[in-house]
């Protein structure tokens, strides 16, 4: 009789455990696989999460470099604004004495030989009140005034056409804040007449009573 160990259920025992070895090592072995993949997405996983964030970061610094942007442009806009008004107001404040001067000139002259100097200082008048009215300083404040205010003349312009161009104006100026003392040189016109102006402005804008213009401006086309 063969040993114990060299029968046929000793042989058979052998194959099992030979067996059971190597399903326990490919165990092993597919157990590390998946430790690595774990840990091969965990790290991209990681890698995801800090790009994302280095993003957002960039977004946030883009973000606020165009604010900054933004902000720097409105300001220099509201610089050319404020600069157009005051080019405005020393115009007329000059044209308005230069108007007083010929007129006393106009009317001190009396005597039939001086006829054609009255006419001249009669054309020089009207000149001037050309030059009141029709200004490049005045298209330039339009301009100005359009970019800081959301095409403020435009919207304007378009909800209200039968507005003549000295109410839109006086919209604009009264937007800023400016009292009627302030946009008396402005208009060419007295306190008394931009106080008459503001009422005819008010029913021209179909406003109540109660309704407060100045309020109704500022929230006009935000």
């Amino acid at each position: 009789m063969p040993p114990w160990y060299r029968t046929w259920w000793s042989y058979l025992l052998y194959s099992v455990l030979a067996l059971l070895a190597l399903a326990y090592v490919y165990h092993l072995i597919a157990a590390g696989r998946r430790r690595l993949v774990m840990q091969k997405e965990l790290e991209l996983y990681r890698q995801k999460q800090q790009f994302k964030k280095e993003s957002d970061l960039k977004d946030q610094k883009i973000d606020s470099l165009k604010e900054e942007n933004l902000q720097s442009e409105l300001r220099h806009k509201s610089e050319e604004l404020i600069q157009s008004t005051l080019n405005i107001v020393r115009k007329n404040e000059i044209l308005l004495d230069i108007k007083k001067e010929v007129l006393g000139i106009s009317h001190s002259i009396s005597e039939e030989n001086l006829v054609s100097l009255r006419r001249k200082t009669l054309r020089l008048l009207g000149q001037i009140e050309t030059n009141i009215e029709h200004d490049n300083d005045l298209q330039a404040f339009q301009s100005t005034f359009d970019s800081v205010h959301h095409d403020f003349f435009k919207k304007l312009e378009a909800a209200y056409p039968e507005l003549n161009n000295k109410d839109k104006l006086l919209c604009a100026y009264i937007k800023m804040n400016l009292i009627s003392k302030e946009i008396a040189p402005l208009l060419n016109i007295s306190v008394r007449g931009v106080e008459i102006s503001r009422y005819r402005l008010r029913k021209k804008l179909n406003l109540e009573e109660g309704d407060n213009l100045a309020e109704f401006l500022q929230k006009f086309s935000k």
